[in-house]
Order: C-alpha cells, then structure tokens, then sequence
C-alpha cells in the first residue's frame, strides 16, 4: 500500500540546527523532486546520525546501523 507523505521526516539523536535541516530538505528535494516540509523527531535510540523518510523512501544514516553492520561483518 503505498501512503502519500506531507512532510520529510528526519530522525536524529540530536536537535539539528535549522541549517542542517535546510541542507537535508534541499538535498531530499532535489533527489526525490518533492517540495515539502521537514520535520524533525528526536530518536536516542539511533546512539548518532540520522534517518531520513519520505512515503515509502528511506535513508538510514545512523550509527546504530553501522555498528549492526560491522557486528554481522566480524560475525561472518
């Protein structure tokens, strides 16, 4: 089921500075050709970095991620 967004939602562990969103908003609109709002949600849990989602597009930026990625690299 594919869901219409009306915003760019960035997930961080930190607040981001207007002009991080700015630059992520001006990236993700130039990518994905979408001209929406950003908003941005506050997740601890991502230890550092960020996520990214538009509809069904995501970006996954965070560190939890790369440290999962290394932990299944070094368990291979």
């Amino acid at each position: 089921m594919h869901m219409e967004s009306d915003e760019i939602v960035i997930e961080s562990a930190v607040k981001l500075s207007s002009d991080q969103l700015d630059k992520i908003k001006l990236d993700v609109q130039e990518k994905l050709k979408v001209d929406l709002p950003v908003v941005n949600k506050l997740n601890t849990k991502l230890i550092g970095g960020f996520t990214i989602r538009v509809n069904d597009w995501f970006l996954d930026s965070s560190l939890v991620r790369q440290i999962e990625f290394i932990k299944r690299t070094l368990l291979e």
